[in-house]
């Protein structure tokens, strides 16, 4: 019998919903959080302006309760990273990766997943 690995990773760092102290959706704060407690990690880069931060969508609605109609790539990173967003800030791709490279293990893989037009690791510098 052929032995598989199966590994569990929290998608954008969530919680089960209904659960008491969780962070919200694609904060520093929550990716910390859960691979402080050995899960790795499913996140979205997504360009700014003039910089990566990991956001799991290309529109500034959700993050600004749809007052803010700019897209993100329209925005320059100083207006995005560090926001607050519920419970938690939205964090640069280098945070999200130190805290990875820091809190990560090989035994609970992280997934970067780069959407559309960004699936080139040229892209991020990595």
């Amino acid at each position: 019998a052929s032995r598989r690995m199966v590994y569990v990773i929290t998608h954008r760092g969530l919680e089960p919903a209904g659960s008491d102290g969780a962070w919200g959706e694609s904060t520093v704060e929550a990716f910390e959080a859960q691979l402080r407690r050995g899960f790795g990690l499913e996140f979205d880069p997504n360009p700014c302006f003039d910089g990566w931060v990991v956001w799991h969508d290309g529109e500034m609605l959700r993050l600004t309760n749809g007052v803010d109609q700019r897209r993100l790539v329209d925005i320059p990173l100083r207006e995005v990273a560090g926001r607050q967003f519920g419970r938690g800030c939205v964090g640069t791709l280098d945070e999200v990766l130190s805290l990875i490279a820091e809190h990560g293990s090989a035994a609970a893989p992280s997934a970067m997943h780069l959407k559309g037009e960004r699936q080139s690791a040229v892209l991020i510098d990595l």
